[in-house]
């Protein structure tokens, strides 16, 4: 079937309705055959992702040719790259990205934190850590890390909600003609799951599955094994395709899921307009060290695979030595003793035939600086791939001193901050789509608390909130953009804008700047505990200084009041003497 004809059979067979029994043989066929395409091309990355898996774990004498060669010799192995591999994402989990919504505007700004709050409260609902740790392993041992980002309507009880999920690169192939993965023709998405599954979420196809199981062989999954003859598990196909409307110049996103032989679901008949409103595949590949010409990327396993090969094969070389050299063998012509008694060390005199038929023989020792080579291979492949002794928490040289271990170890680091910055790329580009499909998906109404001007407020978030947040349905958002930062940053980055807000603290006190509101930008732990409290000591200061202010006022009224009396009586004197004389005969105005 010509690509041609598969495609457009592909988009036909979007407006068919899933039917039981109907499997649209056609429409399924179309797909089987760009999935064969696609298989096709995903061999060799198939099995570049085994060889990177079984390097990083320490395997790579149990391929089969590895296994024929060495059968007989030693296999050592120096976990140089897992422990590179480890060093380096512990690093990365420890700037555990977090989303921060930045408005353009200041009337833009509660709006914008309430977001973020919203953000936070769906990272923690899919445990966002956990997704981070898969990816992070897939980014430095595959070379690229794929997330998803959907909305699952059997979140929270059946409420639903929006997810970033990590998608095992074993699991999905992308368009191997296109480097730009919203380009291609269409994605697959493969999950192996239980026959029982499919029983209980589609009863009314239960007697009309068939085949299913031969897509991909047994092997590949990154999950789960067979090991039942019986067939108890059927492979799900989910198939996302792009269509492009010419007319109004924007793309549509469709969902099949396939399994069995048949069509299971064809999200385009309840969604003509597409399964998301932005029109986008909603996968983000984030390749580590990328290939040209294509969306996927090398890892840190590709890079010091061959070393590590060689160092491990030097190894073998040096150990079979130490054991030919280490025992000793006897050459004896044939009849010029009897070997039993040469075996025999406890007897003290053997009784030979031949003297000069008994010949004792040493392999030769590898000289010293091969050691030394390999030591020196080992060494340069962790520095090379940024282990070396400081990114370890080691100290060396004579560094003692707390500053300078940090301030080394925060040096040695800048591989891990490298890679850092290609996780944030990622994840900032899944939490823009994020909120696409929140404001699209969202119904319910939650409320979230946030801390506007230094003081705790508490907000409801429904879909009328995204509409007015976000401008509408009609545009993709402009009125704000996403920053990450990570959740743990440097301790000297801490300190400087720590020790800015303290210095504008200082420079402001008692002046027209709330200390709260300063705060606020500061970071360091247990700040939201400082602020209640600081707020509370400001509230009950508040409180004093208004009891201090009434009875002043009461005072001064007081006072106001004996001073008009006092003046009423100088006013009625001064009316009484009226200006006439007194007793001396001294004028009023004398007095």
């Amino acid at each position: 079937m010509a690509d041609k004809d598969t495609m457009t059979t592909i988009y036909e067979g979007l407006n068919i309705t899933p039917s039981p029994g109907n499997g649209a043989e056609e429409f399924v066929g179309a797909i089987q055959s760009l999935y064969d395409e696609f298989k096709t091309a995903y061999t060799a990355e198939w099995d570049r992702l085994n060889d990177n898996e079984k390097m990083y774990q320490a395997k790579h004498w149990d391929t089969s040719e590895a296994k024929v060669t060495n059968a007989n010799e030693p296999q050592p192995v120096t976990p140089i790259i897992f422990s590179t591999v480890e060093n380096v994402k512990s690093d990365l989990i420890d700037e555990m990205p977090e989303a921060v919504i930045m408005p353009e505007s200041t009337r833009d700004e509660v709006a914008c934190k309430v977001l973020t709050r919203v953000v936070a409260q769906n990272h923690e609902a899919f445990d966002y850590p956990l997704e981070l740790f898969n990816l992070t392993h897939d980014l430095l041992v595959g070379g690229y890390m794929i997330q998803e980002v959907g909305w699952d309507k059997t979140m929270h009880n059946g409420m639903g909600g929006v997810f970033i999920r990590h998608v095992s690169n074993k699991n999905i192939m992308f368009d191997p003609l296109v480097a730009n993965i919203q380009d291609g023709r269409a994605v697959f998405k493969i999950e192996r799951l239980p026959t029982s599954w499919f029983q209980s979420h589609y009863p009314e196809y239960a007697e009309h599955f068939s085949g299913g199981t031969d897509l991909v062989p047994n092997d590949h999954f990154a999950f789960g094994n067979v090991d039942s003859k019986e067939q108890q598990y059927m492979i799900l196909l989910e198939v996302w395709i792009r269509t492009f409307d010419p007319e109004n110049q924007r793309y549509s996103v469709h969902m099949v899921h396939i399994a069995g032989g048949q069509l299971l679901e064809n999200s385009c008949v309840e969604k003509p307009e597409g399964y998301f409103y932005h029109g986008e595949y909603p996968f983000v590949v984030t390749p580590l060290y990328p290939i040209k010409g294509s969306s996927l990327g090398h890892g840190i396993v590709d890079m010091f695979k061959n070393p590590q090969l060689y160092a491990d094969k030097l190894n073998q070389i040096i150990l079979k030595n130490a054991l030919m050299s280490g025992r000793t063998r006897i050459l004896i012509r044939n009849g010029a003793a009897d070997l039993d008694q040469i075996r025999d060390f406890s007897q003290e005199v053997v009784e030979v035939n031949d003297l000069n038929g008994i010949n004792w023989f040493q392999d030769k020792t590898l000289p010293g600086y091969l050691i030394t080579h390999m030591m020196n291979m080992q060494q340069a492949i962790k520095e090379e791939a940024g282990s070396n002794d400081f990114s370890r928490g080691n100290t060396t040289g004579g560094v003692t001193a707390a500053s300078a271990i940090t301030a080394l170890q925060e040096a040695s680091s800048k591989r891990s901050r490298m890679e850092s910055q290609v996780i944030y790329s990622g994840f900032k580009k899944a939490v823009r789509m994020e909120l696409e499909v929140e404001r699209e998906f969202e119904f319910q109404t939650r409320r979230v608390e946030i801390t506007v001007n230094g003081e705790k407020k508490e907000f409801s978030v429904s879909e009328a909130f995204f509409q007015n947040a976000m401008d509408g349905y009609d545009k993709l958002p402009v009125e704000f953009i996403v920053s990450v930062k990570p959740m743990r940053e440097s301790r000297f980055t801490k300190l400087s804008n720590n020790e800015l807000i303290l210095q504008i603290m200082t420079m402001h006190q008692g002046k027209d700047i709330d200390t709260a509101i300063l705060m606020e930008a500061m970071d360091f732990e247990g700040k939201d505990l400082i602020l209640e409290k600081l707020r509370a000591a400001q509230a009950q200061s508040k409180a004093q200084l208004m009891a201090q202010l009434a009875d002043s006022e009461a005072r001064n009224r007081q006072l106001t009041d004996e001073n008009n009396a006092m003046n009423g009586a100088v006013n009625e004197m001064q009316m009484a003497l009226g200006g006439g004389l007194n007793m001396d005969g001294i004028s009023a105005e004398a007095f």
